[in-house]
């Protein structure tokens, strides 16, 4: 399975990898723990002087249709403390 789309978090200049080459790190701009680079996006995609916008989106493949396709899942995060988080998945986007 491929990993996303082109348009992810690992391939944004906002995302700073925990270690060289993975998919773990942080984003620069939302100050958030990024589990998934490869499957994670948002609006602000390669914007370092961006005003934050929207929420972090999952990218999601939707096997339904003859051919398949990508798709984005809004999801918000609660932060909990301790470094820890809390994901909610909202409804899809596209």
């Amino acid at each position: 399975m491929p990993n996303g789309t082109a348009h992810n978090c690992s391939n944004c200049c906002n995302f700073v990898a925990k270690r060289k080459g993975s998919n773990e790190g942080k984003c620069s701009l939302r100050l958030e723990v990024i589990g998934s680079a490869r499957w994670t996006t948002c609006a602000n995609f390669n914007d370092p002087d961006a005003q934050i916008k929207g929420k972090l989106s999952l990218i999601e493949f939707d096997k339904s249709g003859e051919h398949g396709a990508y798709k984005l899942v809004g999801v918000s995060v609660q932060k909990l403390g301790s470094g820890k988080v809390k994901v909610r998945r909202g409804k899809g986007m596209g």
